[in-house]
């Protein structure tokens, strides 16, 4: 019987990603279904056949498993590698439909979830995080909203939209949760573009402590730095430029 994670690893650059990302929040390659390994497919968007495989969601108790960036050994139910530090993704399977053919099967382990039938979230998660309202936050996250589910064609995320509305409370529940500060909109702005732009020094300096690219460049070449200043914000502009967080 084959067996498969879901998801295990970008098949792009190997780190561990969930299937309900668009994008690789690593490397950026588009994630594809055939990471899931033989016998699991896509028939439709939204709807997957599982023929003849075992797919697993979530990790056993107990279980180890390399890093996929250093190699160490690390409990699976951890958020980060012990060693590297590098964020490690829980296995989240999103479907519409779920179709299990000619023996195959599904069995959910610790940290896993599989959601059927939901509809698009994210106008929802985005709404809570622009209104700062912490509260319907997490009641969306609780019920397996996505962090980093973004506007299909605007690319926003709602810690970008958070920031960009001035919910610095909810930024910070976001960014405490795991969301992505690399994801870029559709335009090339990021996270630490929206905070630099508004002077807001404490997010700033929350972004680049969880890996935040400082030369990251919009469509229209401005960096954060460069934003900062254009804005006014000169000392945080001249410590952007310098790269480092206080």
């Amino acid at each position: 019987m084959t067996r498969s994670r879901v998801v295990m690893q970008c098949t792009s650059c190997r780190a561990p990603v969930v299937h309900s990302l668009r994008r690789c929040p690593y490397c950026g390659a588009a994630v594809r279904l055939d990471a899931l390994g033989p016998g699991v497919r896509e028939h439709a968007p939204g709807q997957v056949v599982i023929d003849g495989a075992h797919v697993v969601v979530g990790a056993e108790r107990g279980e180890v498993r390399a890093c996929p960036f250093c190699g160490a050994s690390t409990p699976a139910a951890e958020k980060r590698c012990s060693h590297c530090q590098a964020r490690l993704v829980i296995e989240t399977l999103y479907l519409r439909k779920l179709v299990i053919e000619r023996g195959g099967s599904m069995t959910i382990h610790q940290g896993g979830k599989v959601i059927i039938g939901r509809p698009d979230p994210v106008p929802r998660l985005a709404a809570a995080a622009k209104a700062n309202d912490l509260d319907a936050l997490r009641a969306r996250i609780d019920q397996g909203d996505e962090l980093d589910g973004c506007d299909e064609k605007t690319l926003e995320t709602p810690l970008l939209l958070a920031i960009e509305a001035g919910a610095l409370d909810a930024a910070r529940l976001l960014i405490a949760l795991g969301a992505n500060v690399a994801d870029a909109a559709a335009d090339g702005r990021t996270p630490l573009h929206a905070a630099a732009q508004r002077g807001l020094e404490g997010l700033v300096d929350a972004l680049l402590a969880e890996g935040a690219d400082v030369k990251a460049k919009t469509k229209a070449k401005q960096t954060a730095a460069s934003m900062a200043r254009a804005a006014g914000h000169t000392a945080l502009a001249q410590r952007l430029e310098g790269g480092v967080a206080r």
